[in-house]
């Protein structure tokens, strides 16, 4: 049934099991250099110099309040019982987790909503039907980050039963 000729790949969010209002905001330390210092001082393992660039990236992202940056959304504003309206809300995977589900990512396509998701990727033998590979990953990522690792599954899957790839 598998020729292993020619496989499609292609991928899709697969909804997580929770709730965009289960969101809760992370904690951000107000000096994070400083407790980095001393979590090194302490430690066998040394936090290296792009590690702590990222980190002063972030804090600078969060005095910005991620404007501007890819990644940020507002959720959507409400009308309160007395018709007031309610103020949007920054919802972000800097920001925000989710508690219940602390591996989903808030994900969209274009002309979607919002959504806690997870990354889901296939590999599909194109003469008949037959799924020759499947992972899963963070919806955070794009497709072009996760296709390296599909791409070796689906090697391995066909190498184990003595497809020659070539």
């Amino acid at each position: 049934m598998v020729s292993g000729k020619r496989q499609a790949i292609d991928s899709a969010f697969i909804k997580a099991n929770a709730s965009l209002d289960s969101l809760v905001e992370k904690e951000v330390l107000e000096d994070a250099a400083a407790y980095t210092e001393e979590l090194n001082e302490n430690s066998e393992f040394k936090v290296t110099p792009q590690k702590k660039k990222q980190v002063e990236q972030y804090q600078q992202w969060v005095q910005r309040n991620g404007k501007g940056t890819p990644g940020y959304s507002y959720k959507d504003g409400k009308v309160g019982n007395s018709g007031e309206f309610i103020q949007s809300k920054l919802l972000s995977n800097h920001t925000h987790y989710s508690p219940t589900d602390p591996d989903a990512r808030i994900a969209t396509k274009p002309g979607k909503s919002r959504n806690l998701n997870y990354l889901g990727q296939l590999s599909v033998d194109t003469t008949h039907p037959v799924i020759t590979g499947a992972c899963a990953d963070f919806a955070d990522k794009r497709d072009c980050q996760c296709l390296q690792n599909i791409v070796n599954l689906t090697q391995e899957n066909l190498n184990v039963n003595g497809f020659k790839i070539g």
